[in-house]
């Protein structure tokens, strides 16, 4: 018996997920002490001649001087001792909520053709519209 039949199956499947969560908290901190200081510091730059080399003159000459130089840094503190920074916070007090939304889209075309051994007089099969598939 040679047989043949053609089928055709479609379908858009929608879909859609939702989800919640709980708060989302989140702490953090930073601790510190920080002290500083720098001594006294003197600096001192004797005398510095100031010269000018004058060809009529007959070379370099000294014409003056700049100093004595002073320098000098009082003691300097720098103290912050404990320095604390705290935060807290929580991202979606009352939860949060989120959702997917899509589809699917498809479509099947099967061609079955073959031969069965043996012979078949008459034979026919109907199937009925309305009938939903059975579960498993």
């Amino acid at each position: 018996m040679r047989h043949s039949s053609h089928a055709t199956i479609e379908g858009a499947p929608r879909f859609e997920i939702r989800c919640r969560s709980e708060p989302i908290r989140v702490a953090g901190a930073l601790e510190g002490a920080l002290k500083a200081r720098i001594g006294a510091i003197h600096a001192r730059v004797g005398r510095v001649p100031i010269t000018l080399a004058v060809p009529f003159l007959g070379g370099i000459q000294t014409v003056g001087a700049v100093g004595p130089f002073d320098f000098e840094l009082e003691p300097v503190d720098v103290a912050i001792e404990e320095f604390e920074l705290r935060c807290d916070t929580v991202l979606g007090p009352d939860g949060l909520a989120c959702g997917l939304e899509g589809g699917v889209d498809c479509k099947w075309e099967i061609d079955l053709s073959g031969v069965l051994p043996g012979r078949v007089s008459r034979a026919s099969v109907e199937f009925a519209e309305d009938e939903e598939p059975e579960e498993r």
